[in-house]
């Protein structure tokens, strides 16, 4: 599958809130992830929280959206909801038994519990 990274056609799009934490990395980390394995285009949320044309549009025209919140703060759902933009999809770390710290480095078992998280809201079947 080639990646449309204007997603005006549609498509999924992850847009992750990479905070300076253990779950904001944790958040970068899933979306590389889906975007690598084409689940998911991962592109900019503070382009659409700054309401940059190009990633809002892009948001507005994707099939669907998935936000990766890292704590309940929810920077990323407030840069929808403040862009205008409803709709989407919507994942915070911390529901998934990770606790936040100021820490940068991730466990892989925590990833691996948000990227399952995350590939069922986008409908990907996934193994096991």
């Amino acid at each position: 599958m080639e990646k449309d990274p204007c997603l005006c056609g549609g498509g999924e799009m992850v847009l992750a809130c990479s905070g300076g934490s253990n779950v904001g990395q944790i958040t970068n980390e899933v979306a590389k992830l889906l975007d690598s394995g084409n689940d998911a285009v991962f592109s900019c949320l503070a382009g659409v929280g700054g309401g940059i044309s190009g990633f809002k549009e892009s948001a507005k025209g994707a099939e669907m959206v998935l936000v990766i919140d890292g704590c309940q703060l929810c920077c990323g759902k407030a840069c929808m909801e403040n862009a205008g933009l409803t709709g989407y999809e919507h994942i915070v770390v911390t529901d998934f038994d990770v606790e936040k710290t100021h820490e940068i480095t991730v466990c892989p078992d925590e990833i691996e519990r948000v990227i399952s998280a995350a590939k069922q809201k986008l409908g990907v079947k996934q193994n096991g």
